[in-house]
């Protein structure tokens, strides 16, 4: 075969194939009321309806396609209280819903093995999140915290010694955990934004005994970012960035998931403003090379991208 034909022989694709029609009609509102001058209310609700058709390989008749549909009519809504101590800081409690309807499944390449996979009832989160926001150095610097803390009340699961395969909605999952962020001026010519979040996430009710306590996948406990940027003179500009991802699972089942290891990687800029109107950048990522998994999935990791560097032009007319 000839090394540089990539379609001799021809490919042929084996696996199933889902077709996915969805379409949703929403109607939102919300608003925020100025109680005083240190309290403010704000709230609001979204009202939609999810039409969704499907068609996917049949395992039941083999050979053949099962066509099914599915209306989720769904109604979230959201509420905050803020106080604010003083003009360049307040103080918020907030809480909230949310829904993931099945279809979600199926726009992500998920396989519809079991008996009742298209009509089962949407899964829903509550979310309740305490933080604060401050305008810091002559309000150039946003300075954020919060506390948060989302329950799914029932989610999707299996059991797996039951005969007839059918999906449930017995599970319930929490994710819970802090996070702080930064962004702004440190001083007229040098920029910063950055974060740190942790997640404690954990599967409290499960058909599957094998899941029950672990973490949710793809979740990492520490996560980390920070990009800074200064203007040098002359029209010249550096950055340097860095992203750290901890270690994750790609699945919660214990005899099966595999692990991710946590990885950091490192990038970089280098500007030039020519002129009012042409400027150049040169940005590299990954400078160390390193070796990383970017994204996990159910039975297949996604590695991330080496070292590479991109110079771009950009001119104004």
């Amino acid at each position: 075969p000839n090394a540089h034909d990539f379609y001799r022989p021809n490919i042929v694709y084996t696996g199933f194939s889902n077709n996915v029609d969805v379409d949703t009609v929403a109607f939102s509102l919300f608003d925020t009321a100025h109680l005083t001058e240190q309290w403010i209310l704000s709230g609001g609700f979204r009202v939609e309806s999810v039409d969704s058709d499907f068609s996917f390989p049949s395992t039941v008749t083999p050979g053949t396609t099962f066509r099914g549909s599915r209306t989720d009519d769904l109604f979230s809504y959201r509420a905050a209280i803020t106080y604010k101590p003083v003009e360049e800081g307040s103080i918020y409690l907030g809480y909230g819903t949310s829904f993931n309807p099945i279809s979600e499944n199926f726009s992500l390449g998920d396989n519809p093995k079991r008996p009742n996979y298209y009509d089962v009832d949407p899964e829903e989160n509550r979310t309740i999140e305490l933080g604060t926001k401050w305008e810091l150095l002559n309000k150039n610097l946003l300075v954020s915290a919060a506390l948060f803390r989302t329950d799914k009340t029932n989610a999707r699961t299996v059991d797996p010694i039951d005969p007839t395969d059918v999906l449930s909605l017995n599970g319930k999952e929490r994710v819970q955990g802090f996070e702080v962020g930064f962004t702004g001026l440190i001083t007229e010519d040098w920029r910063v934004i950055g974060g740190y979040t942790y997640l404690d996430s954990e599967v409290r009710g499960t058909d599957n005994p094998l899941e029950k306590g672990n973490s949710l996948s793809n979740t990492p406990e520490h996560s980390f970012a920070l990009w800074t940027v200064h203007d040098l003179p002359k029209g010249f500009q550096i950055g340097l960035g860095t992203q750290f991802v901890g270690s994750r699972y790609n699945s919660s089942n214990e005899a099966s998931r595999q692990e991710a290891p946590s990885y950091a990687i490192f990038n970089a800029l280098l500007g030039y403003q020519l002129n009012e109107n042409v400027s150049f950048r040169l940005n590299g990522y990954n400078l160390t090379d390193k070796e990383y998994v970017d994204q996990v999935g159910g039975g297949h990791f996604v590695p991330g991208h080496g070292r590479s560097a991109v110079l771009t032009a950009e001119i104004k007319f």
